[in-house]
């Protein structure tokens, strides 16, 4: 290795995790990412991204800075040797896919897309196939019964309407809590019998070619237990 290859591992590594989205700028610099065009390469990434992949780069930095190899500019078979180490450990196909990801952001996407990390993930998958998150389904009955035997919506206080509010949405929509975090007051619109939630901002499942998602929630006036008709001066 040359000598300055040589000293620029030993001040990177000398250096603490930089971390989130200043380990991503430094990798994109170092990848020749103009300064001027930074910030719009930079908002590629989600906020949830940058989260999900903070452990992994921290891993990253550790493993590089014990075998002394730049974390920015590294191999396949760095990378390879990285993710065996922690396959040896206990690490699930999940986790080691994410880790996967999160190395070749900050080493270049050919690093995903070579032949010999495609086959260390197919024996992965042989030795070690992926689960899926849960074995298991809950029975939406109980929710339901729940709130058919509470009081209704007129005695409750705001904490228990917000509360059933949230877990009858989710049971309409199937969609995750950052879906309803996003909710704002200005894209709720009343209709006949309806109300129609737009969700603009971005989420997990958003996506190039995918439609932002438009809530749909019937109002149940037969139900009044169930009713979820949204006034926007009790929100």
């Amino acid at each position: 290795m040359a000598i300055s290859s040589l000293r620029q591992n030993r001040f990177l590594l000398e250096q603490d995790n930089p971390g989130g989205r200043n380990l991503v700028r430094q990798a994109l610099t170092q990848r020749k990412i103009p300064e001027a065009a930074m910030d719009i390469v930079m908002a590629s990434l989600t906020n949830s991204s940058y989260k999900q992949y903070e452990t992994s780069w921290k891993k990253w930095w550790s493993y590089c800075r014990t075998e002394n190899i730049n974390p920015l500019s590294s191999s396949v078979e760095n990378e390879m040797l990285f993710l065996t180490q922690l396959y040896e450990t206990g690490s699930s196909h999940s986790t080691l896919n994410c880790h996967r990801s999160a190395v070749s952001l900050l080493l270049g996407p050919e690093m995903a897309q070579d032949d010999r990390m495609r086959r260390f993930f197919r024996g992965l998958t042989k030795l070690r196939p992926s689960k899926p998150k849960y074995d298991y389904t809950w029975d939406p009955k109980i929710v339901l019964k729940y709130f058919s035997d509470s009081a209704n919506n007129d005695t409750l206080s705001m904490k228990e309407l917000s509360l059933k509010l949230i877990s009858l949405l989710a049971l309409i929509t199937a969609h995750i809590m950052q879906t309803f975090a996003s909710k704002k007051l200005e894209n709720i619109a009343e209709r006949k019998d309806c109300i129609e939630i737009k969700i603009p901002d971005p989420i997990k499942t958003s996506g190039t070619n995918t439609a932002q998602p438009l809530l749909i929630i019937p109002v149940l006036k037969k139900i009044k237990r169930f009713a979820l008709l949204l006034h926007k001066k009790n929100i």
